[in-house]
């Protein structure tokens, strides 16, 4: 006996029937499932808001959604500056606008490609790890003359040798 069932007896499972139209609980219409994007992981399939409720939510909170993605962007980005050092390694620039993460070793394109090609998903990957060696902060005029000549001509000045 199972449970006060014999072994032989089947189980009998609660069916719910899915139908073909369904209440959207923001505009309380009856609309049918076409109206609703799919949702694995929902019980019908479908998302629980219509289309047309979702792309009004959608339009509604569009603009402080883009300020919020925008400090948080920001954010990352003082923490990026924070951790790797204040200011150029190279010439001293302090000030965030013309500050940029540097690949010591290089190759900082297709690492960038390889996690979505932004340097905001770079940050994060690099928070994710919890801050690794191998990166430095640059100014854009260092970064870029690393980049293109393979020195800094403020290297090469302070040392006093030419280019």
């Amino acid at each position: 006996l199972l449970a006060g069932r014999p072994l032989s007896a089947p189980i009998q499972h609660q069916r719910t029937t899915i139908t073909a139209d369904k209440r959207c609980p923001c505009c309380h219409i009856v609309k049918p499932l076409s109206e609703y994007y799919l949702a694995t992981s929902a019980f019908d399939g479908h998302m629980t808001h219509c289309k047309t409720c979702l792309a009004e939510r959608r339009a509604r909170n569009r603009e402080p959604l883009r300020l919020a993605q925008i400090q948080q962007r920001a954010a990352l980005r003082a923490e990026v500056l924070a951790t790797y050092g204040p200011e150029c390694a190279c010439c001293g620039e302090h000030r965030q606008e013309f500050l940029a993460l540097d690949h010591i070793a290089g190759g900082g394109t297709a690492e960038r490609r390889r996690y979505g090609g932004s340097s905001t998903a770079l940050y994060r990957v690099l928070r994710r790890r919890n801050w690794p060696t191998g990166y430095r902060i640059l100014c854009h005029n260092c970064n870029q003359a690393l980049g293109l000549y393979g020195y800094c001509p403020h290297t090469a000045v302070m040392s006093g040798t030419p280019p």
